[in-house]
């Protein structure tokens, strides 16, 4: 059971091997702690990152973590100036379990971190805990951009998201899931106040959306990362 539980993980986290199946389904319940991690794996880790997974897997399956399907980040960024090499979903049955977790970790695995670091160049990781049940689809065979937002000017960032999620209706495209109110543990720091996924039906529909998202008042806006998946 431990190998088949190390194996998912890993095939997780690949770079290469990713969901199959054509449409990917996300089903988070009120209360739990959703977990979206954005990495870049340095090369020559196989063996690095086979013993991380042995060794903190089991200890994360405890306090309540659940991996999900993720997705590789192939394309240069469309804005911003952050390029991931994949995203990755996890949950924890709630956030008390997964700050007890970190808690466990601190205090008896202080490598932790520093292995962490000798495997991904970048670990950033956003967390949010569901006030409601939060269900999503993402279909591989769409075009599929994800799209984060830091404020700068409270007030005229919340009228910048809503003409955003217009443009975006009127352009043909679909809004598949948005997440605010998120925390980064320290160390790991990434907390748009906007995150979001939308999807297209081809790259060029996209592109006419894209050109008027460009031409929108950023005034109140801080940053931008903008990136497709798979």
């Amino acid at each position: 059971m431990r190998t088949l539980l190390l194996s998912s993980i890993i095939v997780a986290f690949s770079l290469n091997t990713f969901a199959q199946s054509k449409t990917l389904k996300y089903n988070l319940k009120k209360g739990q702690a959703f977990d979206i991690l954005l990495l870049r794996l340095k090369p020559n880790t196989k063996e690095k990152i086979q013993k991380y997974f042995k060794t903190y897997f089991p200890i994360a399956k405890k306090y309540g973590y659940h991996s999900l399907k993720g997705f590789p980040v192939k394309e240069s960024p469309m804005q911003g100036n952050y390029q991931p090499q994949s995203m990755i979903f996890g949950y924890w049955d709630s956030l008390d379990q997964r700050e007890k977790f970190l808690e466990y970790i601190d205090e008896n695995k202080p490598e932790f971190h520093q292995d962490r670091r000798d495997i991904w160049t970048r670990f950033d990781v956003t967390y949010y805990e569901m006030q409601q049940d939060v269900s999503f689809e993402v279909n591989k065979e769409k075009y599929n951009v994800v799209t984060a937002y830091w404020q700068k000017k409270k007030a005229g960032f919340k009228q910048f998201k809503k003409n955003w999620q217009e443009k975006v209706r009127q352009a043909g495209g679909t809004v598949v899931v948005t997440l605010t109110n998120g925390a980064s543990p320290f160390g790991y720091y990434y907390n748009p106040d906007y995150l979001c996924i939308t999807e297209w039906e081809s790259k060029a529909a996209f592109e006419k959306f894209y050109q008027k998202n460009l031409q929108m008042d950023h005034s109140a806006v801080q940053q931008v990362n903008q990136f497709k998946i798979f």
